[in-house]
């Protein structure tokens, strides 16, 4: 049952501790901008394509590719069979 410890973070994970600050509290997410608000709302509960994005939140490409990184990086969407879904 011996693990192997190739980091001092292993010997928390090994005891239970799994490597956190035991502080009672969650840093609050970034806020999001509005951008990426106007990218939620063109999406609206249901999943669009790209193309519906761009046309529903009326972002140039690259603030809309900015905007879908974010949202996707925060757990807000995910992308699947080439949709874009909230999550």
């Amino acid at each position: 049952g011996a693990l192997p410890l190739l980091d001092p973070s292993d010997v928390l994970v090994a005891i239970g501790r799994g490597g956190t600050i035991d502080g009672g509290w969650d840093p609050a997410p970034p806020a999001i901008g509005p951008d990426q608000r106007a990218v939620l709302k063109a999406i609206a509960g249901e999943a669009a394509s790209i193309d519906e994005i761009e046309q529903r939140a009326a972002l140039p490409p690259d603030r809309l590719g900015a905007a879908l990184r974010a949202l996707e990086t925060r757990g807000a969407i995910q992308r699947r069979r080439g949709l874009w879904w909230p999550t």
